[in-house]
């Protein structure tokens, strides 16, 4: 066929080559583009293929990208068009009634009946391989009645529209459309088809089908749509009516080239996006449209103001720059991220939830209470009047979400500040909730100064909160700032502090028996009404002055939720189930509001819409108590607990617990575990061995660097022989010599403070036995011997915000204090002349010293090149205090000292003991997660309770977490560290060679006490890899808890993963450091590095580098329940989809690599596990 012959045939409709889109039109107001890859792609794929995307008519099938339109419109006998088609507008001028049938949201399948002057028509749509088919059945019509089928390019697009009797023929800059009409005869005019509605008609693209076939079409489709859509078997009516109104209210925004769901078609002629309405449709889209869900929320937060706020609305042309809306974002994005856990959705919208957050703070605070307001700007051509209201109080109601609610009625206008001077509960107790959720998002994002910023924004207005509670009347109450008084407009607003957990559980139960199940007030056959059935408001019933609105209901629900409330939630739940339904099953209605005492919705003159998506939150709370979608049962809660594991890792370890028979061989079996010693390495290679033998694998000594001599205790005997003879309980000091024998000598007492003084001693030292002249009280207090942390304790140290755990630090000063206090230069000097002169040995102890326990540390320098240290003998307070006493009262003594100790010099290599359980997640695999503990002692006893027991209690961690066969995600890495005892030696090289070390530290600074992270130097690839490390030490007894570290931002996840063990007796999470132990190397380098907290038992009175530390110290109990705890924190941070958020780095100089951004497969961070 000639081709121009052929398109002369064609009768033109119209010919579109216009270059310029609205999206910039003069005068419009567009949105924020998505930033990110992942959100761009999702964008474009949604905007793909037929769907009713078109806001005016639900009869309107547009295939995107191309913005090729089908219009379908009906004509009476009379000639009377109904052109465009919506659902609700019932009492609207046009009339039409539209059931809502099944659609599905990407437009797979589409189904209505539209009824207009005595017409009716069933109209069905499928798409498949982006053709489209359409079905037009009559249902009630007469042969004068027609169907008008309009094809046009949408929006202003490029393109080429051309019909004849044959066919509509459709040209774009990318494709070619063709669309054939068949089942009745077909007349052009008016530039569309007129067909006869006395049978069925048939609209198919791509190729000509009779009526037949896309009849077979359709079913097939509708078949696939029921087969496939989601099942909420438990709530179908509910979910139905959800689903069908999101679906019918999914379009296409042209201004901005992305796809939203407005709140009804009917609101705009082009379209509206409302805050909270939208955030709200993004929630019921989580359950089962993860796109449209991200982007409506995506979409309404870049709507964002230039002033750095989210609007309370904006639409086609304007948007309004002096006011916000209800705080809900965050919520929303929390709960959504907790379904998807997609990290590049928070941080698509993160940087706008923060700065409305802090906007809200900056602008709408008078004297710590938050208020509503409206910001007058320069309205250049907008004369709307939502732009003409700026500035009055009218668009400060309008603020609040609620816009003629009896709340405000009574309240005063700041016209200068333009402020409404009411301090609002409900206002407060979202944005309180909205810190709260944004705090957990920060910390997913790592973003630790951020966190923290907002937990204590969230702190500071929960305790204004509180200030608004009446005791007397049972309720949170407005507060006239006027005046002071309290305000009884009582709206359901005022139960929102339930969502902030600020009451507490008997003012949630006085909130609910009170006011909830008052009849006078909220109670009802309907409820809630949206003020009090006995204010004077309620009898308007219009808008907010009494009817019922489904968000006030949802978040009273969720609110519920934090607290043992179950009837008032259940009540609630049924009962607003029961009102959606009550329209939706006589009407298939969700409306934007019902009467409460009807119960009737989209009735005429109430300001009612017909068709309003969040009405479909009534149903939506039955959906989440069904277990449909995640729940907010807490705020906080962002931690996914599988309790069938937890259960048995408990049973694992409270009923087959090997902990003790581990303690056995680290302690009895090897005995004291002095770095290098030989007991040291009995210990080392029975934790290799045992971890091999129980499926671990690498395991290994790790040699971590030049430490110096292994050193042991071969002999020690030291007695009084005269006056009489005493043998002393008394232990050399580690890295000491012996005597070569038994030596015999006098006691000389020594009194010198200064070097001059003790010059007086020279050549009166040989063959002696050295005292300094010093007695020590003895504490007569009775102090009891086991310590266990008071639950007064525990709450203090739970809200405590001091940078170190003030009781570690209070013990570690008091046992400063009972040292004898002689100048480090004249024991030092005295030592050298000790040797020099061939003295036998000094004498040494403390006021801790007593009652036959005996506190003994290290004697000197261990380095390969040091010279051989003089013999340090500690001795109890009660032979010390003898000796000094005898020899002041010029009483000779004399000692019998024999002494052998050994040095190891043939491996002065310093080693760690490694063993590894892989992770399984091809993702995740490389990350780590470690537990440790340090497995070197001291030598007076066995180093049970420090820290053979922290060492048993990780190991068996391990074994429970293998025997299990739990295959973790990321690979749990074990570390049992040596030189803890000399300053962290093992741990601080073993950080240094894989992941970093900090820079300098300042001129005096301790190396062990954990200072702040001040930063990384000489950061390695793993630094990025580790998740966290869980030490165990500074305690014998059972966990109670653990330290942040300062690490705010982890507070709800340690909190979540503590649930579970509370009746254990663990559940304290403190904000405070503590130091002293292997996790400040981690810690010191901004890695998460975690203490728990322990009880002490007789750590601090008997065990702690003493005599003491044997094998029945260790309480068998308080070992298995540690090591369920650890087992569990580890297990928990193996399975996160992301690493643990670390806290920020004090020095700004080198920022964490990739700190910020999504971590993929093909980053630097995957390649390669750190040894």
């Amino acid at each position: 066929m000639n081709k121009k012959n052929y398109a002369l045939r064609f009768f033109p409709i119209a010919l579109l080559l216009i270059f310029c889109d609205c999206a910039v039109a003069q005068n419009q107001l567009t949105a924020k583009k998505p930033s990110g890859k992942e959100a761009i792609e999702m964008s474009n794929r949604l905007m793909h293929g037929w769907n009713t995307w078109n806001t005016r008519s639900v009869l309107s099938h547009v295939l995107l990208p191309e913005c090729f339109s089908i219009n379908l419109a009906l004509k009476d006998q009379q000639g009377k068009i109904l052109e465009e088609t919506l659902i609700g507008r019932d009492h609207y001028d046009s009339k039409e009634q539209v059931i809502a049938g099944p659609h599905a949201y990407d437009g797979t399948y589409t189904e209505l009946e539209v009824e207009w002057h005595n017409i009716r028509v069933r109209v069905q749509s499928a798409s498949v391989n982006n053709e489209l088919y359409i079905l037009v059945s009559p249902l009630k019509a007469t042969a004068a009645d027609s169907l008008l089928i309009t094809p046009k390019m949408l929006w202003n697009r490029k393109g080429e529209v051309k019909i004849d009797q044959r066919m509509i023929v459709g040209q774009t800059p990318t494709n070619n459309i063709n669309v054939y009409v068949n089942g009745n005869k077909k007349i052009i005019s008016s530039n569309a088809f007129h067909i006869p509605l006395d049978k069925k008609i048939a609209i198919s693209s791509g190729m000509s089908k009779p009526v037949e076939l896309v009849e077979n079409m359709i079913k097939k489709a509708k078949l696939t749509f029921e087969s496939e859509r989601f099942k909420a078997d438990k709530t179908p009516e509910t979910y139905d009516a959800m689903q069908t109104v999101l679906a019918w209210t999914t379009i296409y925004d042209p201004n901005n080239s992305r796809i939203i769901n407005p709140v009804s078609r009917t609101f705009s002629n082009d379209w509206v996006l409302f805050g909270w309405d939208t955030y709200f449709a993004a929630y019921m889209l989580s359950l089962d449209n993860k796109e449209l869900a991200y982007a409506n929320a995506i979409a309404i937060t870049k709507e964002i103001t230039a002033k750095g706020f989210v609007p309370n609305n904006s639409q086609y042309g304007n948007k309004s720059e002096d006011r916000t809306e209800p705080q809900v974002g965050s919520i929303v994005v929390r709960e959504i991220y907790r379904k998807y856990k997609e990290k590049w959705f928070l941080q698509e919208v993160y940087n706008e939830l923060l700065s409305w957050n802090r906007w809200r703070a900056a602008n709408r605070d008078i004297d710590g209470y938050l208020v509503h307001g409206t910001d007058p700007y320069d309205l250049g051509g907008n004369k709307s009047r939502s732009a003409t209201e700026s500035g009055k109080m009218k668009a400060a109601k309008w603020e609040s979400g609620m816009d003629n609610s009896p709340m405000w009625d009574d309240a005063s206008f700041d016209s200068v500040n333009h402020r409404m001077l009411m301090a609002d509960v409900g206002l407060m107790s979202l944005y309180i909730a909205d810190c709260q959720s944004l705090s957990e998002i920060a910390a997913i994002l790592g973003n630790a100064s951020d966190a923290k910023e907002l937990t204590e924004r969230a702190n500071k207005y929960s305790k204004k909160l509180e200030t608004l509670w009446d005791d007397q009347f049972g309720l949170y109450l407005n507060k006239d700032l006027v005046t002071g008084k309290p305000s009884y407009r009582l709206t359901p607003t005022l139960f929102y502090p339930l969502l902030t957990k600020v009451p507490s559980l008997e003012q949630a139960s006085r909130m609910m028996k009170e006011h909830f199940y008052n009849p006078n007030e909220f109670w009802g056959e309907y409820i809630l009404p949206s003020v009090a059935r006995n204010d004077k408001a309620f009898k308007d019933n219009h808008y907010w002055r009494g009817r019922i609105w489904a968000p006030l209901n949802f978040l009273v629900y969720l609110g519920m939720r934090n607290y043992d409330i179950p009837d008032a939630k259940k009540d609630l739940v049924e009962k607003s189930k029961a009102l959606l339904l009550k329209t939706w099953l006589s009407d298939r209605h969700v409306c934007e509001n019902y009467h409460a005492e009807t119960g009737l919705g989209g009735e005429a003159n109430t300001w009612s819409d017909a068709f309003y998506h969040w009405g479909a939150l009534l149903g939506f709370m039955d959906i989440m108590e069904k277990g449909y979608v995640p729940s907010p049962q807490a705020l906080g809660q962002v931690e996914n607990i599988d309790q069938a594991v937890m259960a048995k890792i408990r049973k694992e370890g409270l009923v087959n617990s090997k902990v003790m028979d581990i303690a056995f061989q680290i302690t009895d079996a090897s005995g004291p575990r002095v770095t290098n010693s030989p007991g040291f390495m009995r210990a080392a290679n029975y934790a290799k061995n045992q971890l091999t033998q129980w499926g671990l694998v690498n395991a290994r000594l790790d040699p971590w660097g030049e430490f110096g001599k292994g050193w042991e205790l071969e002999k020690s005997y030291v007695a009084m022989s005269s006056p009489w003879y005493r043998s002393l309980i008394a232990y050399p000091k580690t890295w000491t010599s012996g005597t070569n024998g038994l030596q015999k000598g006098e006691v000389i007492l020594i009194s010198a403070k200064d070097s001059v003084e003790l010059e007086t001693y020279r050549n009166k030292l040989k063959g002696n036995i050295l005292i300094f002249d010093d007695l020590m009280t003895y504490d007569h207090s009775n102090r009891p011997a086991i310590l266990r942390r008071s639950d007064e304790d525990l709450k203090k140290l739970g809200e405590a915000v001091e940078s170190e755990d003030t009781a570690a630090f209070r013990r570690r000063t008091e046992r400063n204090k009972t040292q004898i206090v002689i100048p480090r230069g004249v024991l030092n000097a005295l030592k050298k002349m000790a040797v020099k002169e061939g003295a036998t040995a000094i004498l040494s102890s403390s006021a801790d010293n007593h009652s036959g326990t005996v506190f003994v540390l290290q004697g000197g320098p261990y380095k390969i090149t040091d010279p051989d240290n003089f013999l340090d003998i500690a001795i109890g307070l009660e032979d010390y205090n003898t000796i000094v006493r005898l020899l002041r009262n010029k009483i000779p003594v004399k000692m019998d000292v024999d002494v052998k100790t050994r040095f190891q010099t043939n491996d002065t290599q310093g080693y760690n003991v490694i063993a590894e359980i892989p992770g399984i997640d091809k993702d995740l695999k490389e990350e780590v997660v470690m537990l440790g503990a340090h497995l070197d002692s001291w030598h007076g006893g066995t180093g049970t309770t420090d820290n053979g027991t922290g060492c048993a209690v990780v190991i068996e961690a391990a074994r429970i977490l293998k025997t299990l066969n739990l295959s973790p995600r990321r690979t749990i890495r074990l570390a049992l560290w040596s030189g803890e005892e000399q300053g962290l030696l093992g741990s601080k090289a073993y950080v240094t060679r894989h992941f970093g070390e900090p820079p300098p530290a300042p001129a005096g600074a301790s190396t062990r006490a954990g200072p702040p992270p001040i930063g990384v130097t000489n950061r390695k690839h793993a630094y990025e890899q580790i998740s966290a490390y869980y030490n165990l030490d500074n305690g014998g007894g059972r966990i109670r808890g653990i330290y942040l570290q300062g690490n705010e931002t982890l507070r709800g996840v340690f909190r979540e993963w503590l649930k579970p063990l509370r009746d254990l007796g663990a559940e304290t999470v403190t904000l405070s450091r503590t130091g002293s132990t292997d996790h400040v190397s981690f810690d010191n380098i901004g890695l998460p590095g975690f203490q728990f907290i322990q009880d002490d038992l007789e750590y601090r009175t008997r065990t702690w580098h003493g005599n003491m530390d044997l094998y029945d110290r260790a309480i068998e109990e308080d070992l298995r329940q540690a090591a369920v705890v650890m087992a569990t924190f580890v297990y928990q941070t193996a399975m996160r989809d992301e690493l643990l958020p670390r806290k920020p780095l004090a020095s700004p100089a080198e920022p964490r690599p990739g700190a910020g951004k999504k971590r993929d497969a093909s980053s630097p961070g995957k390649k390669k596990r750190p040894d």
